[in-house]
C-alpha cells in the first residue's frame, strides 16, 4: 500500500535521508533527478511530466533538446534505479518507507517498509518457550536446505550480481530496448578443394584479388569458389555463452546472433554487444563515432596517445606456439546509432584475447578493478569510454589479466548525434 506522498511526513523524510545519504553523496546528477522527481511527486505534479521537460529543468538541455536522438534522461533514470536498489541493500534496509521508480513514468512511490509481524504470542512461559523453538528449528532447517541448495547449484549460479557489475552494465540493460549480443564470424573461402581461412583476409572483394589465393585464381573467377561465414572463433562463442549467463540473469529479451546475420535495422533498435575485432564484425568499421583507440589488423593503434602511453599495442603469437602467448583487447562504449540506446564493443586480434576481456566485464573482481579505474571525481564512471586490457595465455586460458589504461570518450557523442 503506497504512502500518501501529499501528505505523508514520513514519505518527505525519507526522500531526505536519501538525498543526504552515501549511497547518493557522490552521485551529483543522480541526486539532482531523484530530488526533482521526489518534488514532483509529492506536490501531485509527476503524473504530467515528460522527458523533454526533464531534460530541460534537470539536465540543462536547450530548447531544441530531442528525446527521440538523445537517451540521457533514459540513461540517468535507469541509473537512478540502480542506485535506489543499492541503497535500500544497504544503508536504507531499516528505513519506515521505500521509495520506487517504476518503470513506465517518472512518479515516484513511496511505499510502507515491510517487515514480518510477531510469530506468536502466548499467554504462559512454557508456550513462548515452545514457539522459540519451533522458530528455531524451522530457521536451522531452512538453513540447511538453503545450503544443499547452494551447493547443488552452485554451478548453474556462476554469477553474483555487485554493486561494481551493476554500474557497468545498467546502461545497457536499463530502459525497454532490447539487449543483442553478436559475435563475429570470420570469412572463409570455399573451393572445390575444401575450405581455407586467412586472417588477412576478411573480405570478399579483398578475396578476389589477394596474391595469397592466386592458386584458386580459376575457381574465384568462374564462381566455384563462393564466401561463407558459418565459423566463430572459439573465444568469440565462449564470451557469447559467458555473457549469455550473466544477462539473462537480468533481461528476458536477450537475443544472441552472429555477425553475418545482424542488421543495421537490429543496432538501431537494440542495445548492442559486439564481440570480436572489425575483422570478423565488419558493422564495426562503420559505426559513425570518433575513437581514440582503434583496431588495426594484428594491433591496437592509439590515435591520441597521453604522456607514457604507447602509440600501437601489439601481442605476441610466436612463430613455433601454436596459440597466441598474450594479446591486448579493447573494451569500448559507445553511443547508439542515431544517439539512441548503448553499443559495447569487446574486441582483440586473437580469439583468446576477445574472451579475456569479456571475463574482464563479467567477473567481480576485475569488475570492481575496472570500477575503480573509471569512476569521475563525482563517483560517477564516465557514459562511454574505452579500456585497454592485456592477456596472458596458456593453451588459450588466459592466466593474467590486467588493466593497463584507458580514454574517457567526449568525440564519440558529438559525432554520434
Amino acid at each position: 500500500m503506497e504512502v500518501s506522498a501529499s501528505s505523508s511526513r514520513l514519505a518527505r523524510e525519507e526522500l531526505e535521508r536519501l538525498l543526504h545519504s552515501d549511497t547518493f553523496r557522490q552521485a551529483d546528477t543522480l541526486r539532482r533527478m531523484l530530488e526533482y522527481l521526489g518534488e514532483k511527486s509529492l506536490s501531485g505534479e509527476a503524473e504530467r511530466l515528460k522527458e523533454y521537460t526533464i531534460g530541460v529543468e534537470v539536465f540543462g538541455k536547450r530548447e531544441d533538446y530531442d528525446p527521440q536522438h538523445d537517451a540521457s534522461v533514459r540513461t540517468q533514470g535507469s541509473k537512478l534505479r540502480q542506485k535506489l536498489e543499492e541503497y535500500y541493500r544497504t544503508e536504507g534496509q531499516d528505513d519506515p518507507v521505500t521509495i520506487n521508480f517504476p518503470k513506465g513514468r517518472f512518479k515516484l512511490t513511496f511505499d510502507p517498509h515491510q517487515t514480518a509481524g510477531p510469530a506468536y504470542s502466548g499467554s504462559r512461559e512454557s508456550g513462548k518457550w515452545k514457539t522459540l523453538c519451533a522458530v528455531l528449528a524451522l530457521a536451522l532447517l531452512a538453513t540447511a536446505s538453503l545450503a544443499v541448495w547452494q551447493r547443488h547449484n552452485e554451478a548453474q549460479l556462476p554469477h553474483v550480481w555487485t554493486p561494481e557489475l551493476d554500474a557497468l552494465w545498467s546502461p545497457l540493460l536499463g530502459g525497454d530496448r532490447p539487449i543483442l549480443v553478436t559475435f563475429g564470424t570470420g570469412l572463409f573461402v570455399r573451393s572445390p578443394m575444401g575450405f581455407f581461412r586467412s586472417p588477412n583476409i576478411n573480405e570478399w572483394s579483398e578475396a578476389l584479388n589477394s596474391p595469397l589465393l592466386s592458386w584458386m585464381r580459376d575457381d574465384l573467377r568462374s564462381g566455384n569458389a563462393t564466401p561463407v561465414r558459418i565459423y566463430a572463433g572459439a573465444g568469440e562463442v565462449g564470451a557469447a555463452f559467458e555473457l549469455g549467463r550473466l544477462l539473462g540473469t537480468r533481461r528476458g529479451d536477450l537475443t544472441i546472433k552472429r555477425s553475418i546475420a545482424t542488421t543495421w535495422q537490429d543496432i538501431l533498435n537494440h542495445n548492442v554487444v559486439f564481440l570480436g575485432s572489425p575483422k570478423v564484425n565488419l558493422q564495426t568499421k562503420d559505426i559513425p563515432v570518433t575513437l581514440d583507440l582503434v583496431m588495426n589488423h594484428d594491433s591496437i593503434q592509439n590515435l591520441r596517445p597521453r604522456p607514457g602511453e604507447p602509440m600501437v599495442l601489439q601481442g605476441s603469437w610466436p612463430s613455433k606456439s601454436p596459440y597466441v602467448v598474450e594479446d591486448y583487447a579493447l573494451i569500448s562504449r559507445l553511443p547508439g546509432l542515431q544517439g539512441r540506446g548503448e553499443i559495447l564493443i569487446v574486441a582483440a586480434y586473437s580469439t583468446e584475447g576477445t574472451d579475456a576481456a569479456v571475463q574482464y566485464v563479467t567477473k567481480a573482481d576485475f569488475a570492481r578493478e575496472l570500477v575503480r579505474r573509471l569512476r569521475l571525481p563525482s563517483g560517477e564512471l564516465p557514459e562511454y569510454f574505452q579500456v585497454v586490457v592485456k592477456a596472458r595465455f596458456k593453451e588459450m586460458v588466459p592466466v593474467e589479466l590486467a588493466y593497463q589504461f584507458h580514454h574517457v570518450l567526449t568525440s564519440a557523442v558529438k559525432k554520434s548525434r
